[in-house]
């Protein structure tokens, strides 16, 4: 019986954890889930419709960012059992999400494991894999949780003592509710989100969350696989009489038989012994401060093979994989105890400071680099911190210190357990070749017939429209030309191989940032556009830790996962990266529905986020209308007053979306005169024309081709031509569409035609009206623009309609083959 695991994702920066996936015959189990992951799965058509049980070995936004996302894709396309396991307060985070997750009809059962209280903590067993939890702790939470009940108080006291001790440590000063009482609404909540009757009448109601604590838990999971059974010995079997058919079946499934002259045959006699099941771990040591809790823990001495006073396993552990911090693997308690595992156990090692910058998202990588023949200022290759060829000096250095068989992991990394225990290297993925993709060294030399026509239209086409001029004289000189904008992603619903879900940079010179909207893994999307230093982006000049220091403004639209998942991990980076500004103006303002604080506000319990930062400003997104819906015209003033300050935003106004509830269309305008309008996700809508009139830059979604509008009625989408005739309604100086279905894997449908678009006539007049105007571009996953140059755009588009010919099968197979569909 073959099984084995691969290894999905390692520690960097556009995935935080190491995920690994393993398969058996019957079942399929995933260990960690963070963001970008269900992306990863798409280019490496690793496929999760058979998914069926999922461990994390830490409730943070690292380990189990891509968490929410991938449920949503899962229950959309199967309706089978999904068991969910990780450590204390898992439950509180999944009902959080009760205002964006609901999946009615899809089983999600949620196993919590706790060692607060009086029980030991119940393995997990599955049908054909045991998992044993392991938890440990910092050194300042540990010593708490390990203490023993004195005889002067009862067990139950010193648990819930203990308990307590362990939330004031983690920061919090409250008592937290018992563990019965808090998990009660939480159980009823999370039966509610995913199974409850999808045809039952009557509203949802969802109770309120009871306050929880920070538990910084990290959970080491041992498991054993199926065992193997003996094979069956066919000479012994004839020579002890026994016929063929159901007596030797009886054998092989371990009954004893008498034969027909009442003779009675054991199973020993005929079936050689089997095997145990083998043994693989997944470690999670977060920092050093973790090691001494780790390493003490009795459910490894089984396991171990320098003192055979412990061994109790049949079997030695076959694999560990190791999920290390910051000088974990440096610390000799640390590779003292993997040694204790003897020398026939693989160790297979990640952590973030030993895994090379090797760019995970090679298609997107690849796409970038050959638009980059069109313009380099434009469209660059994504940034990555080291050079094929080489290896990390860390490693080198660490290799010796470490057991002989120890690899250092990268995706694509596979460990075969039977029929041999083997390590498989040979498809790692290893850091990107700029020079050697075939499809881009042919590139220019294809598009060189384009080069001298571009340069042609980017001097014809420097055209502003008569009703513009009036406005464009009242706004400061380079004020709205140097403003810059970057799409870091510009696909709808779920992440591809080639666009990354809703995220958008702007940059307001000499002022700072915004993003407008982050869906899922914008930060790793920020680092591949931006690189570690001012030097790597011309445009933006400016690294990736420069944004943080000076991001004043992220604005939600609406309450969809591929619009605001990515926030989180910005937040928790944002919040780090101000520790170090102490004295600084760093105000940062998120504005969103009110579901989204509150999100924000239980997750805050789950993980410290920085919401106490007094620097940081959640304003609910319903207390901008004009009209002033929840607040006056005073309250506005100061709910807006940072903005004013720190990136000179003067007004902020809304108006309701026509997509789903709490969705909205904003307007920005600026103390240098231009305006910025951004429509989230929304049909055709007169509210938002009205409220954008005369914007400087209209960002609109474009998800569907103009044959596919009833489906954008039924979604409440809009179509190309939907999206132009606003810009036009608008008087929009410059329009860029972006959002695009993901059913479009490259480039919007009215580039390439072809059999999967509309009719010929609808595709030409589309085309030529984005190739007619300067005003209209096409956003692709970060492109960088000054708004100055925006009207080159529409000069790339016969190069761009040349380099994405029609690929309706790619599409396809993108979004059905790699979800098992």
């Amino acid at each position: 019986m073959r099984w084995y695991l691969d290894i999905i994702t390692t520690p960097g920066p556009e995935t935080a954890q190491t995920a690994v996936m393993v398969h058996l015959p019957k079942e399929r189990y995933l260990f960690n889930c963070p963001e970008g992951l269900q992306r990863v799965c798409y280019e490496n058509r690793h496929r999760m419709f058979k998914l069926n049980h999922l461990f994390l070995t830490r409730v943070d936004w690292a380990s189990m960012g891509g968490l929410p996302g991938m449920l949503l894709t899962i229950g959309d396309q199967s309706s089978a059992v999904v068991n969910l396991g990780a450590g204390p307060n898992f439950s509180h985070f999944m009902a959080a999400m009760r205002s964006f997750i609901n999946r009615p009809g899809f089983p999600v059962k949620i196993t919590e494991f706790d060692d607060a209280g009086p029980q030991p903590v119940e393995p997990y067993v599955g049908e054909q894999l045991t998992v044993v939890p392991v938890l440990s702790y910092p050194a300042s939470a540990d010593s708490v949780i390990r203490e023993e009940p004195t005889e002067s108080t009862t067990e139950d006291d010193s648990t819930s003592d203990r308990a307590t001790k362990r939330c004031r440590l983690a920061g919090s000063n409250s008592i937290p509710p018992s563990s019965s009482d808090r998990l009660a609404p939480i159980n009823e909540i999370v039966r509610m989100m995913f199974n409850r009757d999808p045809n039952a009448a009557g509203r949802r109601y969802y109770p309120s969350l009871l306050p929880t604590s920070p538990r910084p838990a990290a959970l080491t999971y041992i498991c054993t696989g199926p065992s193997v059974p003996g094979k069956f010995d066919v000479k012994a079997a004839e020579a002890l009489g026994v016929p063929k058919g159901r007596l030797r079946g009886q054998l092989v499934r371990g009954e004893t038989i008498v034969l027909p002259d009442g003779t009675v045959i054991s199973p020993d006699q005929c079936v050689h012994p089997g095997r145990p099941g083998a043994v693989f771990i997944v470690c999670d040591c977060p920092s050093v401060a973790y090691i001494d809790s780790l390493i003490k823990q009795p459910g490894f001495k089984p396991y171990y093979r320098d003192d055979s006073t412990h061994v109790t396993s049949d079997r030695s552990v076959d694999c560990l994989i190791h999920n290390t911090g910051p000088g974990v693997l440096q610390d000799p308690r640390y590779q003292a105890w993997m040694h204790r595992f003897g020398a026939e156990t693989h160790h297979l090692v990640s952590g973030a400071d030993v895994n090379d910058d090797a760019i995970v998202f090679t298609g997107s990588a690849e796409e970038q680099l050959v638009l980059s023949n069109l313009s380099s200022n434009v469209f660059h290759g994504p940034f990555q911190a080291v050079k094929p060829g080489s290896s990390s000096t860390t490693w080198a250095a660490l290799q010796p210190q470490l057991p002989a068989k120890s690899c250092l992991l990268r995706p694509e990394t596979r460990f075969e357990f039977e029929p041999t225990p083997v390590c498989h290297t040979e498809n790692q993925i290893q850091p990107y070749n700029y020079q050697m993709q075939d499809r881009v060294s042919s590139i220019s030399e294809l598009i060189q017939p384009f080069q001298s026509k571009v340069a042609e239209l980017r001097e014809a086409q420097l055209i502003q429209s008569p009703k513009r001029d009036a406005k464009a004289a009242d706004i400061a000189p380079d004020a709205f030309e140097n403003l810059v904008i970057s799409p870091l992603g510009t696909g709808s619903s779920h992440p591809s191989k080639y666009r990354n879900v809703s995220a958008n940079l702007v940059k307001v010179p000499t002022r700072g940032n915004m993003l407008l909207d982050v869906g899922e893994n914008t930060i790793g999307q920020l680092y591949r556009l931006l690189g570690d230093s001012a030097r790597f982006n011309p445009i933006f000049q400016m690294g990736f830790d420069d944004l943080f220091a000076d991001l004043h403004l992220i604005y939600i639209s609406h309450m969809h996962a591929d619009h605001h998942l990515g926030l989180p991990s910005i937040l928790n980076h944002w919040f780090q990266r101000s520790q170090t500004q102490q004295g600084q103006a760093r105000n940062l303002t998120v504005i969103g529905p009110q579901a989204l604080l509150t999100w924000l506000t239980e997750y805050n319990m789950v993980q410290p986020l920085g919401l106490s930062d007094p620097n940081l400003h959640l304003v609910c997104t319903e207390a901008l209308f004009p009209s002033g819906l929840n607040a006056n015209a005073e309250t506005r003033a100061t709910l807006l007053a940072p903005l004013r300050t720190s990136l000179g935003i003067t007004d902020v106004t809304v108006c309701r979306a026509i997509h789903c509830a709490s969705s909205y269309c904003v307007a920005l305008e600026h103390e240098q005169g231009w305006k910025l309008s951004y429509s989230g996700d929304t049909r055709p809508n007169p509210a938002f024309v009205s409220l954008g009139r005369d914007s400087d830059l209209l960002i609109h979604e474009s998800t569907l081709e103009d044959a596919m509008q009833a489906e954008a009625i039924a979604k409440r989408h809009c179509t190309t031509s939907e999206t132009l005739q606003v810009a036009a309604d608008m008087n929009a100086r410059y329009t860029l569409l972006t959002h695009f279905s993901q059913r479009y894997p490259r480039a919007p449908v009215f580039l390439n035609g072809g059999p999967m678009g509309p009719s010929a006539a609808i595709a030409a007049a589309n085309l030529k009206l984005a190739i007619d105007s300067p005003r209209v571009g096409v956003a692709f996953d970060l492109m960088s623009v000054r708004m100055g140059d925006f009207p080159q755009l529409a000069t790339f588009i016969p190069a761009l309609k040349m380099l994405h010919p029609n690929i309706e099968g790619e599409a396809v197979e993108d979004v059905h083959i790699d979800l098992g569909i």
